[in-house]
C-alpha cells in the first residue's frame, strides 16, 4: 500500500509541474490546452504508450527513453507489479523539480514585470 501511495503521489507531482510548465510557456489556456494535447501524443508515441517501443526504429527508440513519459508509464505499471526502481523514481523527481522550478520561475517573471 505504501509503495503504491508514493508512485500515485509522484506520477501526480511529475504530471502536475509539467502541466503547470506547458501553461506557463503557452500563455493563454486555449494555447495551452492545444500544446499540452499535441505533447502528450508525441511523447506517448515516442516513449511506447500507444504500442510497444520495440515495434518503433532505433532512433525512435532512443529519443523516447530520454522523455518523461517512459517513466510516468512505469511508475503506473508499478501500481500492478508491485516493482518500483529507484531510476524512475529519481528521473521523475528530477523531472517534477525541474518543470516545477521552470514554471514558477516563468511565473515569477511575469509577476516581476506586471509591477
Amino acid at each position: 500500500p505504501a509503495l503504491r501511495a508514493g508512485a500515485v503521489l509522484l506520477i501526480l507531482l511529475c504530471a502536475s509541474s509539467f502541466v503547470f510548465l506547458v501553461f506557463q510557456l503557452a500563455g493563454n489556456g486555449t494555447t495551452a490546452v492545444l500544446l499540452l494535447f499535441f505533447l502528450s501524443v508525441v511523447m506517448q508515441y515516442l516513449s511506447g504508450g500507444f504500442f510497444p517501443s520495440v515495434f518503433l526504429p532505433e532512433t525512435v527508440q532512443k529519443i523516447g527513453k530520454m522523455l518523461p513519459s517512459v517513466y510516468l508509464i512505469e511508475a503506473a505499471g508499478s501500481l500492478y507489479t508491485g516493482r518500483l526502481s529507484w531510476k524512475t523514481v529519481l528521473y521523475l523527481v528530477l523531472c517534477t523539480v525541474l518543470c516545477g522550478s521552470a514554471a514558477c520561475g516563468f511565473e515569477w517573471r511575469r509577476m516581476k514585470k506586471e509591477v
